[in-house]
């Protein structure tokens, strides 16, 4: 049975395996045709994560390249995920990528510290609650 992981989970996979993918250009321009866009295999993401391949990338290319994308310039739009580019095919665009990611990850630390509050502001309410009935009670 295949694992359905979240997008943070699989947008740091692929941000964890290929980083050094990326900033190998810098030392050897002709390993592909430009530095941002970085082809992945879908079939090894999703083999880390224990998901289904076709569902890995019909992920990208379907739902997070559209959650993910901006306008460049009038004819020009930027995706997270692309089929092919240059030839080469299931690319990721490296700094949106990163971006992503960086949202993703500051977006669940901002949810987890609301929930934190939340959670030690309904203890002092309990709390609270027991010292006045026992007050009043006891």
């Amino acid at each position: 049975m295949y694992k359905n992981p979240t997008d943070l989970e699989l947008l740091e996979c692929i941000y964890n395996h290929y980083r050094a993918e990326f900033a190998l250009y810098d030392s050897d321009e002709t390993i592909r045709a430009g530095k941002v866009y970085v082809p992945i295999n879908c079939k090894l993401i999703a083999g880390k994560l224990g998901a289904d391949p076709e569902l890995v990338f019909g992920r990208l290319y379907y739902h997070l390249a559209n959650v993910y994308k901006y306008q460049q310039s009038k004819d020009v739009e930027i995706k997270l995920f692309e089929f092919e580019v240059d030839n080469q095919r299931h690319c990721v665009q490296f700094p949106v990528l990163a971006s992503a990611v960086a949202n993703i990850k500051s977006e669940h630390q901002r949810y987890k510290q609301t929930l934190i509050a939340s959670i030690f502001a309904t203890v002092v309410s309990i709390c609270a609650v027991v010292i006045t009935a026992y007050d009043v009670f006891g």
